[in-house]
């Protein structure tokens, strides 16, 4: 979050994250092609692209207006928010995921909280977390149906998206 945070400082952050992911995207261009008729991978695929596109913009944008300490202590949520998510869905969350994702919290807190006022950014950083945490679960069941042999090509339209 730090070097984003300075990246920032240089370019816009949606022209970065496309640059970026652009870069990420060519060597998936045959798995893609091959896999293209496959509808439901392409469909999870894409899915899940835009769980984590939406979580790596609205970092991005959040880290305009807030301090990278902040906006990692924020990101930490993502530990929170995956179990609270599950368990809204009827997943049973043990207590010690429970206790294990609220230390964490507190841990990154002490490390990384600054003294500066809350800000538009730091919504935007928790909305990250919220993004992050959806892609994880929909990454988890999508990819428990999907066959392995079709993993790269789940992951090329993840990240083709």
């Amino acid at each position: 979050i730090p070097v984003l945070k300075e990246v920032e400082a240089l370019t816009e952050p949606a022209v970065f994250n496309m640059v970026r992911f652009v870069i990420a995207a060519i060597p998936f261009i045959p798995f893609v092609i091959r896999a293209f008729g496959d509808r439901r991978t392409r469909n999870g695929g894409l899915e899940l692209g835009v769980w984590v596109s939406l979580a790596y913009l609205a970092q991005a944008i959040g880290l305009i207006t807030s301090e990278a300490g902040r906006a990692s202590f924020i990101a930490a949520f993502t530990v929170i928010v995956v179990p609270l998510i599950d368990g809204i869905f009827g997943a049973s969350i043990p207590m010690l995921t429970w206790f294990g994702a609220i230390v964490s919290v507190i841990g990154v807190g002490l490390l990384e909280c600054g003294g500066s006022p809350p800000c538009v950014g730091d919504v935007l950083n928790f909305l990250s977390a919220v993004f992050f945490g959806i892609h994880m679960l929909r990454t988890e069941q999508i990819s428990r149906s999907t066959d392995k042999k079709k993993f790269m090509a789940l992951l090329s339209f993840e990240v083709h998206n």
